[in-house]
């Protein structure tokens, strides 16, 4: 047999200090104390300061450029791969060392520190793109692989800094509660004693006559108060929970939560039609009043909805989601993942703890995001304006995807993804430009700033590859206009056969395009397109209009 390969100890990992209650500079000491020097001599620390040593936040001596900002598509490819200038330096080099550790393609890193990025900027920056046009910072993500292809370690190792923090917030939490049940207990209220006389008839032939007895009087005046309820922990990450317990917990965290769904398939497949259009709304993260039957202590009012969701879906089930259990969701997620089969290579490397411990500081300091130094209005604290000629960049994206989907035939009707790249270019802008503060490239105590162009273009970049991914594990978004639906003059003869087919199963003769419009029928068609697809049936001797208002349909 051969001989077992050596196995050499990890180094061991330098303690990251916990940064809460807003104290930065306690993290800014720590990293010029240790220095994070690591064997890679392409490593760049962040700048203490208010610049930067490179402009697109590539290591100092790499050749590889990035592309001119504000190139058309025309004059270049859709990007196959995730800009490698979007994250600063360090958090691209901890990308990339995540990524070898656990044996995959460093894609699959992106969606889970996105997210990971996302919930810990939550609502205290939110992006103005113009006014009245604002994006917040939350995100939709899916990564999407077969089984075992590493999904779920490469959210493992974004999402320890939070997991770490949401651990001391119930431990801080455990400890507030104990120290108070023992101050309770340790100064009881006493209550006043009287002497009372036992002789409860007043006559003189009880035994126990006349003698008194010390009893405790307590008076609703003089009973001790409930004990205060300890407040509730603010979560940061739920991984198991329904849409009645979510409201509850953005009632308690206003900053946001991110929901992991190790399988995001169950979302679609296991959720109702109504279900899956909170989540579309959810996605805009806007206020909500949540009125419930069963809630006795009132409705739960919520200024923000803030949700980040991620997770992992598995290709073979794009075709079953797409359309029948899709209803729009699918098209706001941003879709990672390499269309390829087998399992992950082997690796015997760890995560770099230098690499780990400085994504680890980004992420406390994104979570302490709001007490960076704010030189505008008062009123406008936590806004991050676009300047111009980022706006400009936004514009660029949104003609470009547009003549890139008609130049591949893409059908019109499926069009309307590209206004949620572009919103979520934005969304992508937003996190760029505070990853860069986090890291200290506007000094650790310096102002957010205004996403600038070079922000935009990054993010622009990384909408284009979120774009091919969705178009590669989705072809049949590209196939909807081709065949039947060219030849019946703009009618989807599927659907006909669809709509009938649904009907018999029910076993109905008699349906209103109401009532089918309510079904769950593959591709989710319009009250328009029900019609036009009846009267197809119409014209193949299938059924009848029972009225002239195309209400009702009778079959047979």
């Amino acid at each position: 047999m051969p001989s077992a390969p050596s196995f050499s100890p990890p180094p061991v990992r330098p303690k990251t200090p916990c940064i809460s209650g807003g104290d930065r500079e306690a993290g800014a000491r720590w990293i010029l104390k240790t220095g994070l020097k690591t064997g890679s001599s392409e490593f760049v620390m962040p700048c203490v300061g208010p610049t930067h040593p490179t402009a697109t936040g590539r290591a100092v001596g790499t050749d590889s450029m990035s592309p001119q900002i504000g190139a058309s598509m025309s004059e270049r490819s859709i990007a196959d791969s995730f800009p490698e200038d979007f994250f600063p330096t360090s958090i691209e080099q901890f990308r990339q060392s995540a990524a070898r550790s656990i044996g995959m393609d460093p894609e699959y890193m992106v969606g889970p520190m996105l997210a990971a990025a996302s919930v810990a900027i939550g609502t205290s920056m939110t992006g103005v793109l113009k006014p009245g046009w604002e994006e917040p910072a939350s995100l939709f993500v899916s990564v999407v692989g077969h089984k075992s292809s590493g999904k779920t370690p490469a959210f493992n190792a974004a999402f320890r800094p939070l997991h770490d923090q949401q651990r001391s917030r119930e431990q801080l939490a455990a400890k507030r509660t104990e120290e108070e049940q023992k101050r309770e207990r340790a100064s009881p209220e006493r209550m006043p004693e009287y002497a009372v006389d036992d002789d409860y008839d007043d006559e003189d032939d009880d035994e126990r006559d006349d003698e008194p007895r010390s009893v405790t009087m307590t008076p609703w005046a003089s009973r001790r108060p409930a004990p205060v309820p300890p407040k509730p922990v603010q979560h940061l990450v739920l991984t198991d929970t329904t849409l009645a317990a979510l409201w509850e917990r953005l009632r308690d965290s206003q900053r946001g939560v991110v929901v992991i769904a190790d399988e995001l398939s169950s979302l679609f497949l296991q959720s109702t039609s109504a279900q899956r259009q909170v989540w579309c709304e959810l996605y805009q993260a806007g206020a909500r009043t949540v009125h419930r039957q069963t809630n006795r202590k009132g409705p739960i009012v919520l200024r923000r909805t803030f949700v980040t969701l991620a997770g992992g879906i598995q290709p073979d089930l794009f075709p079953t989601i797409r359309g029948k259990f899709d209803g729009g969701l699918l098209e706001r997620f941003l879709i990672c993942g390499k269309p390829e089969t087998g399992l992950p290579p082997w690796s015997d490397e760890i995560i770099d703890p230098d690499l780990e411990t400085i994504w680890s500081l980004a992420v406390v300091a994104l979570l302490n995001i709001e007490d960076a130094t704010y030189d505008g209005p008062a009123d406008q604290c936590g806004n991050v304006p676009f300047t111009k000629e980022a706006y400009a960049r936004l514009r660029t994206l949104y003609r470009d995807l547009e003549a890139y989907l008609q130049v591949i035939g893409v059908p019109v009707k499926h069009h309307g993804i590209v206004r949620k790249l572009v919103a979520n270019a934005g969304r992508l802008a937003l996190i760029r430009r505070c990853l860069r503060w986090a890291t200290g490239e506007f000094g650790f105590f310096g102002p957010v700033g205004s996403v600038d162009e070079s922000d935009c273009d990054a993010a622009c970049r990384a909408a284009e590859f979120f774009l091919g991914r969705y178009l590669a594990w989705m072809p049949q978004v590209m196939e909807a206009g081709s065949g039947t639906e060219a030849a019946a003059g703009g009618v989807d003869k599927d659907l006909t056969e669809r709509i009938l087919e649904y009907v018999a199963t029910k076993k109905r003769t008699e349906v209103d395009v109401r009532w089918i419009r309510q079904q769950t029928i593959e591709g989710n068609p319009s009250t328009d397109e029900i019609r036009a697809a009846l009267d197809e049936a119409v014209s193949r001797g299938h059924g009848s209009w029972k009225d002239g208002e195309k209400k009702t349909f009778i079959v047979g």
